[in-house]
């Protein structure tokens, strides 16, 4: 989904892409709620 530089350092795995997936999750959960 998103592009990370092979630079980028491996923190970003644990702290963003949680809060990333978090942020997803709720997208899709008002998604659904939509129908």
């Amino acid at each position: 989904m998103l592009d990370v530089d092979s630079d980028a350092p491996a923190a970003f795995d644990e702290t963003d892409a949680t809060a990333l997936e978090a942020i997803l999750m709720s997208v899709f959960a008002a998604a659904a709620d939509r129908g």
